[in-house]
């Protein structure tokens, strides 16, 4: 297989060029041999059109490291020339998985299992990788879970969100706008449902909405809320019977969501922020900044679904002792399952109170009512006869009728 690669030299930049390479829309990457944190795009198939090369261009000026993209910063030509462009190079997405982190079960499938802070954490990063962009007057236009990759270094105290395929991205440029009408319909305000993409300028409002869209199966556990074309009334109605989370069942129809899913138990905030960003109103969307305040309440007033205890009465209590330490152990980055595990064996030890209704056993003797809590008789009296032991009637007064 060795015999196979071929490494070509590209603006003095060698380039890997191998089957291996990722090819995305009008796009093919290569590795750099030189520096794995690199990589070259090039065309599929010939070579883009003027147009195309001035958005580069206008990508590589736009560049900024504190966003966290992967923006063309080189524009490599052709070493005989000098002047005929080959391709662009980049820095590479960490070498992530390109996946869609947003749903639970490709996270999954990557044995990432989630708590409650990592879910926050992602979530306050992405939000604050749209604020970045719409401060960069940048629409990210083709938005979807696969377009975000999710780097969690090893002992870092929180991840990286990373887009990927900057060429999609629109904004103005030396009096020019440059855009993309590349887009996921699920991700579409309802505003451009009818609208032919290769005419629309998109705005901050269409990223609003993506924003909100990634947002909700990462919260909630489920999946992409769905379009307003189906269900009765008008959207502010369906808004507010939560229609608008609409979630895919393995037959692959659209139902509502269950009382039951986490969304009911996120803070009152967020539930706002969901409601005013899908009720097809752009003038109301929430902007980023909204998100990252009203997120940070996940910390300390979101509670996740604690399955219910079954120990008669101290069920309550243990629920009660749980939910109320378990921001507690957020905190000091505790293992939170452990705190589970131990409240419910402790409270599984404990048992019901059989003891108080248990006969005693055959040969023991049963004390007086008038001598009850003491161990023997005064000296000079003469112990009474010990009686027969009493059996309770069956049926009457158990544990299970007590509860």
């Amino acid at each position: 297989m060795a015999d196979l690669v071929v490494w070509s030299p590209i603006n003095q930049c060698t380039v890997r060029l191998t089957p291996a390479g990722v090819s995305g829309g009008q796009t093919e990457l290569f590795w750099f041999k030189d520096d794995p944190a690199r990589c070259a795009g090039v065309p599929v198939g010939g070579s883009w059109a003027p147009s195309y090369w001035a958005k580069i261009e206008a990508l590589i000026a736009l560049a900024d490291p504190s966003v966290e993209a992967a923006f063309p910063d080189e524009l490599l030509l052709d070493p005989r020339d000098r002047k005929t462009p080959l391709g662009f190079g980049m820095k590479k997405a960490s070498g992530i998985p390109h996946t869609q982190i947003v749903i639970p079960a490709e996270r999954a499938a990557q044995g990432l299992n989630w708590g409650p802070r990592e879910v926050r954490d992602v979530a306050l990063q992405f939000a604050r990788l749209f604020a970045r962009f719409e401060r960069l007057g940048i629409t990210q236009n083709d938005s979807h879970g696969g377009n975000y990759l999710v780097d969690w270094p090893r002992f870092a105290n929180r991840p990286t969100v990373f887009r990927v395929d900057a060429l999609a991205f629109g904004f103005h440029w030396s009096g020019t706008y440059f855009g993309c009408d590349a887009a996921v319909f699920e991700f579409l305000p309802p505003e451009l449902h009818s609208s032919d993409l290769s005419t629309v300028e998109f705005t901050r409002d269409v990223d609003r909405y993506s924003l909100a869209c990634l947002l909700f199966p990462l919260l909630t556990g489920g999946s992409y809320p769905w379009n307003f074309g189906r269900g009765k009334g008008t959207a502010a109605e369906r808004v507010a019977r939560k229609e608008f989370a609409m979630f895919t069942n393995p037959r692959g129809t659209k139902v509502p969501p269950s009382v039951e899913t986490a969304f009911n138990t996120l803070p009152a905030e967020v539930i706002v922020l969901f409601e005013r960003a899908f009720l097809g109103d752009p003038a109301v969307r929430p902007a980023p900044r909204e998100w990252l305040h009203a997120l940070k309440l996940i910390d300390t007033r979101w509670r996740p679904t604690l399955p219910r205890l079954k120990t008669g009465r101290l069920k309550g209590l243990g629920r009660a002792i749980a939910q109320a330490m378990w921001p507690a152990c957020a905190a000091v980055r505790a293992h939170r399952w452990m705190l589970l595990a131990v409240t419910f064996t402790v409270l599984a030890a404990a048992g019901p109170p059989k003891a108080l209704f248990a006969p005693r056993s055959p040969g023991e003797p049963a004390l007086p009512a008038s001598q009850a809590g003491t161990q023997g008789t005064d000296s000079g009296q003469a112990a009474e006869e010990p009686t027969a032991p009493t059996r309770r009637p069956k049926n009457t007064g158990s544990w299970q009728n007590l509860r």
